[in-house]
């Protein structure tokens, strides 16, 4: 399968140059079409407006529309799906394993994928939350789960963050499925594994900076959850490529800022790798921040709250507590430092999870 990007004509801009590097980065690398278009990038005027009422610096918010992705409610996972779901297609495989918290929006998005591709899905869910309703447990992406038509098993131990464990999990049904006759493909999240889906966000900068240039807009700083590290290393990677210096704010969602820049540094060493780079990217280019982690994942502080209803009662942006709920309150905090030269541009990556709000009502609702 031969990479597919759409043609953009060129511009004489300033701003930023045409991305080639990270063309030729890709090419090679198998990949499928999930994507509806490239997701749009908006500013958000009315929150700009507010956050900077009596400050001495202008700072502009940007969002990059990635809840707009087009495949099953949308949401970030689709861009790793790509390529990940590209190589599992190219080696013949007609069966996916995955696995991921109770309202995973990987998993769903991955059991959507798999249905327009015809490939069967198995799903393993970790019980990484405790104490939730049953809504939890039975709304928003399980529902959809079941919907599209995936095989669902749960493994206890997710709620000891125990990735080995879990990945050592799918490796026997892996081999289940290889003895009734399937061909499986595993997609591993913990950063002990190649990061093929990494490659989804360094496209995704391909994509911001031709809009950059369209919409001559010269980003300051970029502002992303990170979790798995995957859209955060590919970011870091994308941009590297383009010999752009934007520092990227890691909002940390699952673990503290220290383990969580060492999983970043991790991934970007390998896919550095994987795309047979010599760039480097000192581990000072790494920034992470866990102010709004709260009690861990899936959990949501009053500041995350607040974030969550402000994003939507002004912008009419839907949010989520597990991810984008954390990165939106770490934008808003961001652009309240005032750290930022007068009038930067701030852009904010909206990673989607509509799906999971409905997991959360009774949260939310208060």
């Amino acid at each position: 399968m031969r990479l597919r990007l759409k043609s953009h004509k060129k511009r004489d801009l300033n701003l930023y140059k045409y991305p080639n590097n990270i063309i030729a980065a890709l090419n090679g690398f198998p990949r499928v079409s999930l994507l509806s278009n490239d997701t749009p990038l908006e500013n958000l005027p009315n929150l700009t407006s507010l956050l900077n009422k009596n400050t001495n610096k202008f700072t502009k918010l940007f969002i990059k529309r990635d809840d707009l992705t087009g495949l099953a409610m949308g949401g970030n996972k689709t861009r790793p799906l790509e390529f990940i779901l590209g190589e599992a297609v190219s080696k013949g495989c007609d069966q996916i394993i995955i696995t991921g918290a109770v309202q995973s929006n990987y998993c769903r998005s991955a059991a959507a994928a798999a249905a327009k591709l015809g490939i069967d899905c198995h799903i393993q869910t970790e019980n990484r939350v405790s104490e939730m309703n049953e809504t939890y447990h039975k709304n928003g992406n399980v529902l959809l789960y079941k919907i599209f038509g995936a095989k669902v098993s749960f493994f206890p131990e997710g709620a000891n963050k125990d990735e080995d464990a879990a990945d050592k999990e799918l490796i026997k049904i892996s081999k289940y499925y290889e003895g009734i006759g399937k061909k499986p493909y595993i997609i591993n999240l913990s950063p002990n594994h190649v990061p093929i889906g990494a490659l989804g966000y360094i496209d995704a900068i391909r994509e911001i900076l031709i809009q950059g240039r369209a919409q001559d807009i010269k980003f300051d700083g970029i502002v992303t959850a990170s979790g798995t590290a995957s859209t955060h290393a590919g970011i870091l990677v994308g941009l590297a490529l383009e010999n752009l210096n934007i520092p990227v704010f890691g909002i940390c969602v699952r673990r503290n800022k220290e383990e969580q820049k060492e999983r970043v540094i991790k991934v970007v060493k390998k896919l550095l790798k994987l795309i047979n780079s010599h760039i480097t990217i000192g581990d000072e280019k790494i920034l992470t921040d866990d102010r709004w982690l709260g009690d861990g994942y899936g959990t949501m502080s009053k500041e995350v709250l607040d974030a969550i209803k402000l994003a939507a009662q002004t912008d009419a942006i839907l949010t989520d507590p597990t991810y984008s709920g954390k990165s939106i309150a770490g934008l808003i905090k961001l652009a309240q430092q005032n750290d930022f030269k007068n009038n930067a541009n701030l852009l904010y990556i909206h990673t989607g999870g509509h799906p999971g709000i409905f997991a959360y009502e009774a949260l939310l609702s208060n």
